[in-house]
């Protein structure tokens, strides 16, 4: 059948980004007002930070150990480890708009206890995560929560053959696969990478991890401009200190790419987060420790392509020390800038915010500049998955254009979308209410196919198109 095509150009509703300020959200698991960890809110272009919400233990739950996300309803989601009815946990919604806090379900025993990472929106609109304990086997299941309709179901029990105690998060492939890592379990008792399908509702263990290849994963996978799996792991290895691997859910291969050390002046080592995937088709992370000081920690860059492997701030002794040990991801805001956390900072204060400016080539010179200090009473001690979110009010900017002047060529038909550029774009696709439904990244062309008739949103480095698609 013909497929009809068109440009849009003046009939194509362009809007742009960062229309809104720029707003970054977090979560700290201590400090506050019941040093039971807070919601907050910070500005990075006033440097002026907000308490949200404290949390206070039974009522609403206690000790966040992951991040928030912001849901198509524009709602922010999360989970504590401790705390509500059963002291194990609680699923909350937060209305950034309104600043309303609302408890969805308590955590208990059975269905799923002590949730360690975040919870992902999976393409079918539902939220998606683990428990680190509690399920059939005590040790953790995979959930799913529908926020329409406040519905629980514990998909998945964890066990000793196939992992156990998960404290990851999970994250969604291309094929619609949900994909994470168990810090325990499986063969060799090291953790295993496991695969969730959506459409048949089953589990699988795809590798074992072991010491060689690397272990003690506590972050989440991420999927490259290859269609490749890649994470990193705390320990294992060549140095004992963890790995950087790649992942083929096509042929199921695991292979290890980088050995992290803990030599002085290493490339870092133990990392604990997760990898991102910035605007320039690169990887970044953070490692708490490693660098010419020691300890003090290192952020990195890693090219899928070249498998380069880049120190890019060498050290965070060499920028004042005033804030050691990044923990939790990093996060590319919509200006390019990079945003983070630390585990310590000057004086025996808890943590920091800290901004790096990614576009000094040279890494000594590179602005890294501490933005804020926790200081007990507005949060401390971010752990392993505390990052921070970029925030808008509508999840999507509003700013409306009427002509393409980017050079962007757009083409779209009987269910496909066709864009047209100079040089590289990472390039999202999201449905009107914000939900995404496919991330890649893509040089001068891409297709997306298989689309159904409607109206959508795609994203190319941070501008967005309302796009018709018959």
């Amino acid at each position: 059948m013909k497929k009809l095509i068109f440009i849009i150009c003046s009939m194509l509703i362009t809007l742009a980004s960062n229309a809104q300020t720029k707003q970054l959200w977090g979560m700290t698991s201590r400090g506050g007002s019941n040093n039971m960890g807070v919601i907050f809110q910070f500005d990075p272009a006033t440097s002026i930070f907000t308490k949200k919400f404290d949390f206070d233990g039974v009522a609403n739950g206690a000790m966040p150990y992951g991040s928030l996300i912001q849901a198509s309803d524009g709602k922010l989601y999360g989970m504590t480890n401790q705390g509500g009815a059963n002291d194990v946990g609680v699923l909350f919604q937060y209305d950034p708009t309104t600043s309303t806090f609302t408890k969805k379900l308590d955590f208990n025993t059975s269905n799923g206890a002590n949730p360690w990472g975040s919870i992902i929106q999976a393409s079918d609109g539902n939220l998606y995560g683990t428990t680190n304990y509690g399920g059939l086997n005590g040790a953790g299941v995979l959930f799913k929560y529908d926020p329409a309709t406040s519905t629980y179901a514990k998909m998945v029990d964890f066990n000793d053959t196939n992992g156990d105690y998960p404290q990851c998060s999970l994250m969604q492939a291309s094929n619609g696969k949900l994909y994470g890592i168990t810090t325990y379990g499986g063969k060799n008792r090291d953790g295993s990478l496991f695969e969730y399908n959506l459409g048949s509702n089953t589990y699988s263990k795809m590798i074992d991890l072991f010491y060689l290849n690397g272990y003690g994963s506590y972050g989440s996978l991420v999927q490259a401009s290859d269609g490749k799996l890649y994470g990193v792991t705390g320990g294992g290895a060549g140095y004992g200190y963890g790995v950087l691997f790649q992942y083929d859910p096509v042929s199921i291969t695991y292979i290890k790419k980088i050995d992290f050390s803990n030599i002085l002046g290493s490339n870092g080592y133990g990392p604990v987060g997760s990898l991102i995937q910035a605007s320039d088709g690169e990887l970044y992370g953070a490692t708490p420790s490693g660098g010419p000081s020691g300890s003090s920690g290192v952020i990195f860059q890693y090219n899928p392509v070249s498998s380069t492997y880049t120190k890019k701030i060498d050290g965070f002794y060499n920028y004042g020390g005033y804030g050691i040990w990044p923990i939790g991801n990093l996060v590319q805001t919509s200006d390019g800038m990079f945003y983070g956390m630390t585990e310590d900072g000057p004086n025996s204060l808890s943590a920091t915010i800290f901004q790096w400016d990614p576009y000094n080539a040279n890494p000594y010179n590179a602005k890294l500049t501490f933005m804020l200090y926790f200081i007990g009473t507005n949060g401390k001690s971010p752990t392993t998955n505390n990052s921070l979110i970029e925030v808008t009010s509508t999840g999507i900017s509003t700013d409306i254009k009427n002509n393409n002047t980017d050079n962007t060529k757009l083409f779209s038909g009987k269910s496909f979308i066709r864009a047209e550029f100079d040089g590289n774009a990472n390039v999202e696709v999201y449905n009107l209410s914000g939900l995404l439904l496919k991330q890649t990244h893509a040089t001068n062309t891409i297709t997306i196919d298989n689309l159904n008739t409607g109206l959508y949103i795609l994203k190319m480095n941070g501008t967005a198109y309302k796009v018709v698609v018959e």
